[in-house]
């Protein structure tokens, strides 16, 4: 037997599936998940993703699902092809092959278009969520990492479905600054609400990010006091963000299924519209009334001027 492989050290390298003798030369990483590694990878003139890991029970059954989500209505992942095996340095490598999207992450993407398009960002993944969930399983693991905005059609794709699981079972997969546990606002049950709230999480962080310093402070801390600071938080995020409310009460547990939420944050989007139109001046009392003053000043002097003019007119005549 030789020298253990490591999976994120291969590319460069060609392997050849050992039932469909395919060839596929590992060009560059692209990610690396809970259970695998991604690498952009040429074959026949082509280019693709391929997903390699040492775990053959947890790659299939990632492959078993995005196969089955693939022929969705609202396809929330890329199209995968085969599955296979390779021998590398004597040793057996599982692998499946999808398709490649070209496209940038969440946080670059939000960086170019602004934060004004993240309800627009929300409401498109709470959509992915739901075809999810109308099969009867929950995301898991959502975070900005697993999201990627798809360069020829601009929408949002998932790319890891490692940490997918049935709902009312246990999260297989979570990143806790997205978990629900973690904030002490629910447990680790796969259910509706699991997803939204990771999606709130991901939501009010496009906002407004959390520093390192003070999410290394909270990682230390109990729940209570991660719940009591997280609550904080979203209250300081409403005072920037109308979405802000909808968020909190997301995480809160008032919306439990998606419609609800994209609901919410649709009618929270037309209140923003109406009360402040875009490039609109938004007026306070104050404005008005220093308005008002003006306004009286200018008709004295106006007032002034023309009686003074009669009374010169008078005198000359």
């Amino acid at each position: 037997m030789g020298r253990a492989f490591m999976l994120d050290k291969l590319a460069g390298r060609t392997i050849i599936g050992r039932w469909k003798r395919r060839t596929y030369q590992l060009v560059r990483m692209l990610g690396q998940g809970e259970n695998g590694v991604v690498y952009l990878t040429a074959c026949d003139d082509a280019y693709f993703a391929l997903k390699i890991s040492r775990d053959a029970a947890a790659l299939s059954l990632e492959w078993e699902r995005m196969r089955e989500f693939s022929h969705a209505l609202v396809a929330p992942c890329p199209k995968v092809y085969e599955l296979d095996d390779a021998e590398l340095d004597g040793q057996c490598a599982h692998f499946f092959v999808m398709e490649y999207v070209e496209g940038r992450n969440l946080r670059q993407y939000v960086s170019h278009q602004g934060v004004e398009a993240v309800p627009d960002l929300l409401l498109q993944l709470a959509n992915l969520l739901h075809s999810l969930h109308e099969r009867g399983f929950v995301y898991g693991d959502l975070k900005p990492e697993n999201v990627l905005m798809h360069k020829a059609t601009g929408k949002p794709i998932l790319i890891d479905f490692g940490g997918v699981t049935p709902l009312g079972t246990v999260v297989k997969e979570f990143t806790e600054i997205y978990d629900r546990a973690f904030w002490g606002w629910g447990m680790r049950k796969a259910d509706e609400h699991y997803d939204l709230f990771s999606l709130a999480m991901m939501g009010a962080f496009l906002y407004r990010p959390m520093n390192s310093r003070t999410r290394e402070k909270l990682m230390q801390s109990s729940p209570d006091v991660r719940k009591t600071a997280l609550s904080r938080y979203f209250q300081q995020l409403h005072e920037r963000s109308g979405v802000g409310r909808t968020l909190y009460f997301t995480v809160c547990g008032k919306f439990q299924r998606v419609e609800e939420f994209s609901e919410a944050l649709k009618n929270q989007r037309k209140q923003t519209a109406f009360t402040k139109p875009k490039g609109a001046i938004s007026w306070d009392v104050t404005d008005w009334g220093l308005l008002f003053s003006i306004l009286v000043f200018t008709s004295a002097i106006i007032s002034i001027w023309f009686l003074g003019g009669h009374q010169s007119l008078f005198v000359i005549q």
